[in-house]
């Protein structure tokens, strides 16, 4: 065993700090160069490295150990030869061999040993499940972190080098020899080291600070096995004789008595099912097993309660289903209020524009009224005016009064009823003004050549040129210009962008709006920036209600779009913009989480 805690010097690392050794090597804190990651080396010493048989042993351990994923196992992650070392690199922990602390004559508490003694069983325990041992149990290879009371164990797999060291008689196999329960010392060749008895030689060796066992010759080594070992608590008063006899019945000389991993972890962890009252008092006549039991177990029931992984899977299943409830629930609601919203719209365009046109058949018939009117009658005009203004009184009543009637029974609510009292007004104006017009005598194209054409709001543009002129108009507006063909050019001044079409001017069709299909369509792309890092978000088009998750590929009609960018939890930018889209173009915009 090495026990030289000089630095040493290995090619490609730095800060090369002794931290324990073992039999057959020696463990040292480094940095490697080049990634300046700290990691653990596990180094060959000079008896073995050379050994071209115990190095491929040496070696093999490493995929042999790769099954075991445990938060107590420091598994080899690497090898490395160089001209005079040989070597396995670990993942660095903060920490000191229990060997070191045995050494320093550093007393532990009772309750800090049955914290390591639980985790290095938990551990042993996971490792025989997947069908490997540790074949050489120490406080050499177990590691104590210097923060608390975290363990982690390395060397699994070690019997291999344990019973080939044995072979060769060399004598670094002899500190194993206390790990080895007496019934296989008594074999001819190749005694097998047992993890379970080498755990409670470790938990002796944690209550008293020294192995249980003085002998160095094999035959009076297992002699001194057979006899009776003095229980701790009868020399350290201090601790209690539950935990002493936990560790005797790891030490029982009868193999048939002695404790397994499970039983030591239903003792520092009862279950339920071994729970068993205790009505008889403590007899020495008993198996040391028997007085663990009957000192750990509880008189009264207790429930079963979870803990430890258990516990964590629980609390995490209940949360995520509460959030699955809550997000379904939320996005029920949403699409439920959506949907009304919609209904609402809908009615209500339906309504207005019935309502716009009642008001145009309203206008007309107004207007027919007042072209009947013929010169003949121009003489008379000023002895009936004051009959005529009682009578296009009377007639504006009469409709604002049908009109009034037809608005009570279709209106909903307070708003729509709003709107068509407005409009009811606006038709009653309009009568009056045509009224005085006629009796202005202002003349209308009797020809019929010029109307009033109503140019309507489009999402491209917010103005329009007529013609060849060069004024502009905003949009919405109304112009009367005379019947035909027409080159009408749309401008969007924000965008720089405009747009010419010719239009066809009759009678039949006063309102000019151009289509989707005629002005184009363009393509928009909402990118996330660092995808890697954020996942997505969530992106919505003006008011529609379906949300998509980038990457967001979309094909437009040409005009300005309202673009939401969202998510929930996280801010974005941008979060509400308006986008211009370009006939065919594609707009990418790029967004970030912040």
């Amino acid at each position: 065993m090495s026990a030289v805690k000089d630095s040493i010097k290995i090619p490609g690392y730095k800060n090369i700090e002794w931290v324990g050794a073992g039999p057959y090597w020696t463990l040292y804190d480094a940095v490697r160069i080049y990634s300046g990651t700290r990691h653990l080396l596990q180094v060959l010493d000079a008896s073995v490295a050379y050994d071209e048989k115990f190095v491929s042993l040496f070696k093999g351990l490493l995929p042999r150990t790769s099954i075991l994923r445990h938060e107590n196992i420091l598994v080899p992650h690497d090898y490395e030869e160089t001209s005079e070392y040989k070597f396995f690199i670990y993942k660095y922990f903060y920490s000191q061999s229990l060997q070191s602390v045995l050494d320093a004559h550093i007393p532990l508490l009772e309750r800090r040993v049955i914290t390591i003694i639980q985790q290095v069983t938990e551990t042993l325990q996971f490792a025989q499940i997947r069908g490997l041992r540790h074949g050489w149990l120490s406080p050499h290879v177990v590691l104590l972190s210097r923060f608390n009371d975290e363990v982690k164990i390395f060397g699994f797999g070690s019997e291999r080098l344990f019973t080939y060291l044995d072979d060769t008689q060399r004598g670094t196999t002899a500190t194993g020899y206390a790990c080895i329960p007496p019934e296989n010392l008594a074999l001819a060749a190749n005694p097998i080291p047992d993890d379970a008895y080498a755990l409670g030689v470790l938990f002796y060796q944690l209550l008293m600070g020294r192995s249980p066992f003085s002998k160095q010759n094999v035959s009076d080594l297992r002699q001194e096995k057979l006899s009776t070992i003095t229980p701790p608590y009868k020399v350290n008063t201090k601790l209690s004789r539950q935990t002493s006899d936990l560790a005797m019945a790891l030490l029982d000389p009868n193999p048939h008595l002695r404790a397994n991993y499970s039983t030591i972890l239903n003792v520092f962890s009862p279950q339920e099912d071994n729970i068993v009252p205790v009505d008889t008092p403590f007899f020495d006549t008993t198996c040391a097993m028997d007085k663990v039991r009957d000192f750990f177990s509880t008189v009264a029931p207790v429930s079963k309660k979870l803990v430890g992984s258990k516990k964590r899977i629980a609390y995490s299943t209940i949360t995520i289903l509460v959030l699955v409830v809550t997000l379904m629930s939320l996005a029920a609601f949403t699409h439920f209020s959506s949907r009304d919203a919609q209904r609402f719209q809908r009615i209500y365009d339906e309504f207005v524009a019935e309502e716009r046109y009642n008001d145009n058949d309203i206008s007309m018939v107004v207007s027919d009224n007042l072209s009947s009117e013929t010169p003949q009658h121009e003489q008379s005009r000023k002895t009936e005016r004051i009959s005529s203004e009682k009578r296009s009184t009377n007639d504006v009543l009469t409709i604002s009064t049908q009109h009034n009637a037809y608005t009570a029974l279709h209106a909903d609510n307070q708003k729509v009823s709003d709107l068509q009292s407005s409009a009811s007004v606006d038709s009653k104006e309009l009568s009056n003004d045509m009224s005085v017009k006629k009796e202005q005598g202002e003349e209308t194209d009797e020809n019929g050549s010029n109307s009033l054409f109503n140019f309507a709001s489009v999402p491209f543009a917010n103005k329009i040129r007529i013609g060849e002129e060069n004024r502009t108009r905003n949009l919405p507006c109304d112009i009367e210009l005379p019947l035909g063909s027409l080159k009408v050019t749309y401008i969007e001044t924000k965008a720089n962008f405009s747009w010419s079409t010719t239009v066809e001017l009759s009678k039949s069709k006063t309102t000019i709006l151009p289509s989707s299909e005629q002005v184009g369509t363009g393509d928009l792309t909402v990118i996330l920036q660092e995808p890697a890092q954020y996942g997505y978000v969530y992106v919505k088009i003006d008011d529609e209600p379906e949300q998509v998750a980038t990457p967001f590929r979309r094909t437009l009609s040409v005009g300005w779009h309202r673009v939401q960018i969202f998510r929930q939890n996280y801010n974005t930018l941008p979060a509400d913009t308006s986008v211009f889209v370009r006939p065919s173009s594609e707009h990418s915009l790029f967004c970030k989480v912040l």
